[in-house]
């Protein structure tokens, strides 16, 4: 399926190429230079920031991963990364010590051409030991700087770093959570708004009640991580402007995306969050109603 991606001007602002990235969970963005298009990625962008975040370190960002058994067969570490909606897995041994880790493109290299089909839902899965698949990760301790974290996933090439604590996996950390730090913590929650530079201070107060006011609706329904906004403007002649507002909110159960356009930006900005609110209420509705339900037939008994 085809996807579109918002293309950054060369001279774009790093913050702004931040928050389009958190916002639509792309891995990079595509930047045009005057004929050429080139692309930033993540682990660019981190680099640009890291200095930022000199006095973090990565137990403060860590989280503790999925893991796979080293002894596993590829279609169990396939099945993992697929059903948890994760990119890589690490691979460890019976008293959790760091092997390896995989990724979707490791298992498919360890399939023979006729049996790759299982990467489409099919079936047919390799049963060789996921060990044999692993690549090298990088690995940091609990006490790296935020910089040393950096530094250890681009000598690797990866988007990613374990921690471990001697040899034994302690956690992980990712783009996404380095990058979160830049954002404004409000009501327990780190807030990331971008595009707002070229606007007036009477319109970002609008723009901040705006944003109290859902994470505090939100916020009763659902523990928030992580909100995120990234507003573009697109002028139509003379002073008229249409606003764009993407946004992401990130929740311990999982994330919500909305997206709204208006000529007026407070306008599209309640639209957008207001578009987050109703799903969660339904997300968190039918939770609530499924409990009542067990709790109903476990009061009729059997």
């Amino acid at each position: 399926s085809r996807v579109a991606i918002q293309t950054l001007d060369g001279g774009f602002d790093v913050d702004g190429a931040v928050h389009a990235l958190l916002v639509e969970s792309h891995e990079a963005i595509p930047v045009r230079m005057g004929k050429e298009v080139r692309v930033v990625t993540k682990l660019a962008l981190l680099a640009a920031v890291a200095e930022r975040l000199r006095d973090v370190r990565a137990k403060d960002v860590m989280v503790f991963p999925y893991c796979v058994h080293a002894d596993e067969p590829a279609g169990t570490a396939l099945a993992m990364l697929r059903d948890l909606g994760v990119s890589r897995l690490p691979v460890v041994d019976d008293k959790d010590r760091i092997l390896g880790a995989v990724d979707c493109l490791d298992l498919l290299s360890g399939a023979p051409p006729e049996r790759r089909g299982f990467l489409k839902g099919e079936r047919v899965q390799p049963a060789v030991a996921v060990s044999s698949l692993a690549h090298a990760p990088p690995v940091v301790s609990a006490e790296a700087s935020i910089p040393k974290v950096i530094e250890a996933m681009q000598a690797k090439g990866r988007g990613y770093a374990l921690v471990a604590e001697g040899d034994r996996i302690a956690g992980i950390v990712t783009p996404k959570r380095i990058l979160k730090l830049l954002g404004e913590k409000r009501k327990g929650a780190y807030v990331n708004v971008s595009g707002l530079q070229g606007e007036d201070d009477f319109l970002k107060e609008l723009v901040d009640k705006e944003i109290e006011r859902h994470l505090r609706v939100v916020g009763q329904k659902l523990p928030v991580d992580q909100l995120v906004l990234h507003v573009r403007t697109y002028a139509h002649g003379g002073k008229r402007k249409e606003y764009e507002v993407k946004a992401r909110l990130i929740t311990e159960k999982g994330f919500f995306f909305a997206q709204a356009v208006a000529w007026d930006l407070t306008k599209s900005m309640q639209r957008a969050l207001g578009s987050i609110e109703r799903e969660v209420l339904k997300a968190t509705g039918k939770r609530v109603a499924r409990g009542r339900g067990a709790r109903k037939r476990a009061a009729q008994g059997p």
